[in-house]
């Protein structure tokens, strides 16, 4: 993994999501993509890592809290950092699910919903 950057991103197996982890993978980012499907999930992360792109996948649904805490645990022992939250999904009160997520890295951690920070 080298120094590079950590980039979470939600909702990343179609639309601004899959854009957004194709755009910062080709800009050096470590990209991990977040889907509710983890077939989909995992064959869009190997499809873009055949293209030499450092992509991984986790699948979690964030509209279920549990499933938000199972991807924080596994990008943690896995990955052991996250430097950046990309949500696409738009609704106010997916923050508090997130809040259990970016608790492990607290300030260090930027978060970004849709296209503006939060």
């Amino acid at each position: 993994m080298q120094n590079k950057q950590v980039a979470l991103v939600t909702g990343a197996n179609r639309g601004i999501g899959y854009e957004l982890v194709k755009q910062l993978a080709s800009m050096e980012y470590k990209v991990i993509l977040t889907s509710r499907d983890p077939r989909k999930s995992y064959e869009i992360a190997k499809q873009l890592a055949k293209s030499g792109l450092d992509v991984s996948s986790v699948v979690m649904d964030v509209t279920d809290q549990d499933s938000v805490r199972q991807a924080a645990m596994t990008v943690t022992k896995t990955i052991g950092r996250l430097d950046f939250f990309y949500s696409t999904y738009g609704k106010a009160r997916i923050r508090k699910d997130y809040q259990c997520f970016l608790g492990i890295w607290s300030d260090e951690c930027h978060v970004f919903r849709r296209s503006r920070c939060v």
